[in-house]
């Protein structure tokens, strides 16, 4: 999968529903449409009665806008019709609706690059931990790595506590569940984001 666009939430990238990134969603009624004039990489655009927008899309690596360039800038054209949407410039994320009883959502969360290095470290780790009643430092290791994923996966990023608690388990656990080659790179990443 590429780092443009790996998807946490278990769905691939072009298997998204049609409100995540890169959707668009519209229903029948009055709405004054939508024209982009540069180009629509994400988020979610609804037009018309009742109309609704939610991009809650789960994306890693960089932002789209680091490959797209300057966006050329784009008069609005005369075809816009009242209570319609024009964007000039690159439509990268977010969530637009226009019309009588329209509605957005922003939700989205993009996860860096370390971010999902730890994260994939992590999911390793977790699959190799013995049962909590086989070691009782694994349970509290277990617990760490829970909530470091946790907060990568609702917000893109880990809190420095989070990461220094999981630095801490990591650090008196015992020999063999840090010898394990998953328990080495989690450490690593823990390493960097705390540096």
């Amino acid at each position: 999968m590429s780092e443009e666009q790996r998807s946490t939430s278990g769905e691939e990238p072009g298997e998204e529903a049609a409100d995540h990134t890169g959707g668009v969603t519209g229903s029948a009624g009055t709405g004054g449409g939508v024209v982009v004039g540069g180009s629509m990489t994400g988020g979610a655009v609804a037009t018309g009665n009742d109309s609704r927008a939610k991009d809650s899309s789960r994306t890693v690596g960089p932002s789209p806008l680091d490959s797209l360039g300057p966006p050329s800038l784009v008069a609005p054209p005369s075809s816009v019709q009242p209570g319609g949407l024009f964007v000039g410039g690159h439509l990268t994320g977010g969530a637009a609706a226009t019309a009588p009883g329209s509605e957005a959502e922003f939700s989205a969360v993009r996860i860096d690059s370390r971010h999902a290095d730890l994260l994939a470290s992590i999911d390793a780790l977790i699959s190799q931990l013995p049962s909590p009643a086989d070691s009782p430092e694994g349970d509290a290791l277990a617990g760490a790595l829970d909530e470091v994923r946790q907060d990568i996966t609702a917000t893109g990023r880990a809190t420095r506590g989070r990461l220094e608690r999981l630095r801490d388990q990591l650090t008196t656990s015992n020999a063999a569940l840090t010898a394990l080659t998953s328990a080495v790179a989690v450490a690593d990443s823990v390493r960097g984001l705390l540096s």
